[in-house]
């Protein structure tokens, strides 16, 4: 698809949790695809995950129907809980 087709419906912190979401979206038949502002592997400061604009409002849908935070992405891509508190 030309670049000017396809649209970002949302961005990451890291590349597991934009994989996570692309998953899901592909999950519900939903075409993406990982963007990045990675010049030199490993030096990225985001990830945007980018639909077809025809389906940009049903991917959006998608996403919403799923809300989770970034941090749960991760945990639910590499099973790492994320810092914070601890209970016994």
């Amino acid at each position: 698809m030309p670049e000017r087709d396809w649209s970002p419906v949302g961005t990451h912190a890291d590349r597991v949790a934009a994989a996570v979401v692309l998953g899901l979206l592909a999950a519900n038949e939903v075409p993406a695809r990982i963007s990045s502002d990675e010049a030199i592997p490993g030096l990225a400061t985001f990830f945007a995950v980018e639909v077809p604009q025809e389906l940009l409002q049903r991917a959006r849908a998608v996403m919403a129907s799923a809300a989770v935070s970034d941090s749960e992405l991760t945990y639910l891509a590499t099973h790492e809980r994320p810092p914070g508190p601890t209970q016994d």
